[in-house]
């Protein structure tokens, strides 16, 4: 899936991949860890810089050399940290009533057993909102309201239009998302990214290992594709992705029209 003329994508360039959370990022990164050698592949690039230090930094080479870099950065960040002309840009959306129902489960499991990233691994406003989340049932409409009401209460809006936030910077402007979504070379779907591969690998790409089909990780138990079907659902999310839901459907528009 490609939204850029062929002939516009830098042949042999590296890949910058901007990881939206809870959009298959995580698969992607694994496969390409495998694909180009983990010797070539930098992943939470935000981790390595330091997100407060990205509007100050200068580049320097510690992600540069690398085949596939990717992280949690806003497009405003990752401009401040590449120049995108030197790089193939990559990103994916999801659904956002999908989206938005892992990236709670996610967030309110971190610390469970089992879980490879313990609570310190996080800010901690992330671990206090961890916390709270334990006290509501995310599968129950009624508790999402509250939910909802409770972070808007205490001005913790991370999980409100997070792909357009992503996307648009921290305004969450959606005609800005919009906008921006056109300058990547490649555009996936989290529900196929498998096809970001595949357009990787018309351009030109090979990577030193020919790995299998792109394996889920980090995958969120309990959020079944039907269950943001549910009207009572989907009304109880909705304060929380009434950017995203745009925004996606643009999306996949400019796919369609590019595709």
């Amino acid at each position: 899936m490609t939204n850029a003329d062929p002939c516009t994508i830098r042949q042999n360039a590296p890949i910058f991949f901007l990881h939206i959370p809870k959009t298959a990022g995580s698969a992607l990164n694994g496969y390409c860890a495998d694909w180009f050698g983990s010797e070539h592949t930098l992943l939470h690039v935000e981790s390595v810089v330091g997100v407060g230090s990205i509007e100050n930094v200068q580049r320097t080479d510690e992600w540069t050399g690398y085949d596939f870099v990717s992280g949690h950065l806003t497009v405003p960040m990752m401009h401040r940290l590449i120049d995108v002309r030197d790089w193939v840009t990559v990103t994916m959306v999801r659904e956002p009533f999908q989206q938005v129902l892992s990236h709670l489960k996610w967030l309110r499991g971190i610390g469970s057993p089992g879980r490879p990233d313990g609570l310190e691994d996080h800010p901690i406003e992330f671990r206090e909102i961890a916390s709270g989340l334990r006290e509501y049932d995310l599968d129950a409409p009624r508790d999402l309201r509250a939910l909802i009401y409770w972070l808007e209460t205490i001005g913790f809006n991370y999980f409100h239009d997070c792909q357009t936030l992503y996307l648009g910077g921290e305004s969450r402007d959606l005609e800005r998302a919009l906008v921006n979504v056109t300058e990547f070379d490649i555009v996936g779907l989290s529900e196929d990214p498998e096809g970001v591969v595949e357009a990787l690998a018309r351009k030109g790409y090979r990577g030193r290992n020919e790995p299998g089909h792109i394996k889920p990780r980090n995958v969120q138990k309990g959020v079944p594709r039907h269950a943001c079907n549910d009207p009572e659902m989907r009304h109880a999310l909705y304060p929380l992705v009434t950017r995203d839901l745009p925004l996606y459907e643009g999306v996949r528009r400019i796919l369609n029209r590019a595709g």
